[in-house]
């Protein structure tokens, strides 16, 4: 007789086949899909199915497959963040292909967890727009995802109005060809041409367990990695591990590009961020550069134990409850309803770190929308600018933009939505009303560096070079009464003294 499955052991499985962690108030939601999965695959059990995931056959594979696109959200949309666009556009790319137009003409681009092809078919066309004769280079364009079915869609190059909500690229007949009554999308469809179709070749790749940089294959030498909003699905450990190899698929130069913020704490000794207004962004160091320095201790990191370790060495704990397939259906659902304002609100700010912002807002809503009339303003403010990161993180610029105004309206005497508010306006190249939203937003809160800091590169953008160097040196102070490892928001990616080190060259600058 098979020895009862626990959940922990399904969660222990997953990490080390996906990579991906689910958090504890997500555990009645994969039960349900848990139980879904043994019915649909024919399983006898708990037991049978964990027995079917583990071992490595065809059927295996192919549940895995199914299971993946259960577990995450795939959300994809043609030049998601205009920002990051915006930067390849005008930085990036132009960068490279003047690099390369002086050696091979031939560029190399990987957008690593793709889901349905927008992001690199995005990535086909401004090629194609910006390289001059796009038909005398070599133009390496690699489209990769754990899920099958969602390759298979990407191939096909068919796509709804939903694909396009962030840009108007839909009605660009170079790219499109507009049908209408499609089957597929209930109403209008959009096929791109077959010429940026055969730019791009798409593979289903294992971040967490296939081989890569792979010097026999296309997966080597890039110019530029897209890896955006992946991480949030892994544990720090993972995301470590990843991000090393992809920094090491990079040649010498090469870009690797991330969601806003999912790096913190987490880059390779080969790689040195850049910061540009639009976001942060990650190239490759020469190898010299990337020797220990002579005097500097090694960094030394602690990394709690991952679920792959445990389940190298899982053993049945006692008192732990059976997930057998009836307990699973009868998994209760979270109890939110009965949980006080404030936990609501850790559950949803729990969600924003994660990268479920969907999840966050409707948990802070709960808060916001309420019609209690006991509920503190302060918690409603922050829940609405908790709101208000969220919709900004997942691209929803109007929507963050409003629950700013409603935060401000909410509790006046905070410069947070005023410094959020101003990122959102200079996203869309509207720097005079972002400077006056930053100058509030230092007026309420003169200790807070990065406002100093973003004032200081709105104001260099218009000439006044020497206001920028006061503000500059302004933060400077600010910065250097803070821990040296510490971060601060905005620029997580790096510490304290790195960032004064940074600002310190700014200025350095500003002098010349």
């Amino acid at each position: 007789m098979n020895k009862p499955v626990h959940l922990e052991q399904f969660l222990a499985i997953i990490a080390n086949h996906t990579g991906l962690v689910i958090p504890e108030q997500e555990y009645a939601n994969l039960g349900k899909i848990l139980a879904e999965r043994i019915k649909h695959s024919q399983s006898r059990g708990a037991e049978e199915y964990f027995s079917l995931l583990g071992s490595g056959s065809n059927d295996s594979d192919r549940e895995w497959q199914v299971l993946v696109l259960l577990l995450t959200t795939g959300e994809s949309y043609f030049f998601r963040d205009t920002g990051q666009f915006g930067l390849l556009e005008k930085v990036i790319l132009p960068d490279i292909i003047d690099r390369k137009s002086r050696e091979n003409r031939e560029i190399r681009l990987w957008s690593a967890g793709c889901s349905t092809g927008e992001e690199p078919y995005s990535l086909a066309i401004l090629l194609h727009k910006m390289l001059p004769s796009p038909d005398q280079w070599k133009i390496v364009l690699i489209g990769s995802d754990i899920n099958e079915n969602a390759l298979e869609f990407a191939r096909q190059g068919r796509y709804g109005a939903w694909s396009f909500r962030r840009s108007e690229i839909s009605s660009d007949e170079t790219y499109f060809k507009r049908k209408k009554n499609s089957e597929l999308f209930h109403g209008k469809e959009w096929v791109l041409n077959r010429e940026i179709r055969n730019l791009v070749t798409f593979m289903r790749v294992n971040l967490i367990k296939d081989t890569y940089p792979d010097n026999a294959g296309e997966l080597r030498e890039m110019d530029l990695i897209l890896c955006r909003n992946v991480f949030i699905y892994f544990d720090s450990d993972t995301i470590r591990r990843v991000v090393g190899r992809l920094a090491q698929t990079l040649r010498v130069g090469g870009y690797l590009v991330t969601g806003h913020a999912e790096l913190s704490g987490q880059i390779p000794d080969e790689l040195t961020g850049k910061m540009y207004p639009e976001s942060v962004v990650y190239q490759r160091k020469p190898p010299q550069e990337v020797a220990q320095r002579p005097g500097k201790p090694p960094r030394v990191v602690t990394v709690t134990p991952s679920l792959r370790e445990r389940a190298k060495q899982m053993v049945t704990p006692s008192g732990v409850k059976t997930l057998s397939t009836a307990s699973m259906l009868a998994l209760p659902e979270p109890i939110a309803s009965m949980m006080g304002v404030r936990e609501k609100l850790r559950l949803a700010e729990d969600f924003f770190k994660r990268g479920a912002y969907h999840q966050a807002i409707a948990k802070a809503q709960e808060v916001t929308d309420s019609e209690l009339s006991t509920i503190p303003v302060q918690l409603r403010y922050e829940g609405l600018f908790l709101m208000a990161r969220s919709y900004a993180n997942s691209g929803e610029y109007s929507k963050a933009a409003s629950c700013c105004h409603r935060a401000i309206q909410t509790n006046a005497f905070s410069g947070q939505p005023h410094f959020l508010l101003a990122h959102l306006l200079m996203a869309e190249g509207k720097d005079e009303e972002a400077k006056k939203h930053l100058q509030k937003a230092l007026y309420l809160d003169s200790k807070h560096a990065p406002t100093y800091l973003e004032l200081a590169d709105v104001l260099q953008k218009e000439g006044d070079n020497k206001r920028a160097k006061r503000l500059r040196e302004s933060a400077l102070e600010i910065l250097r009464a803070l821990p040296p490892q510490s971060r601060i928001e905005t620029f997580e990616e790096w510490t304290v003294e790195e960032l004064i080190q940074h600002v310190l060259e700014l200025v350095k600058r500003d002098n010349d």
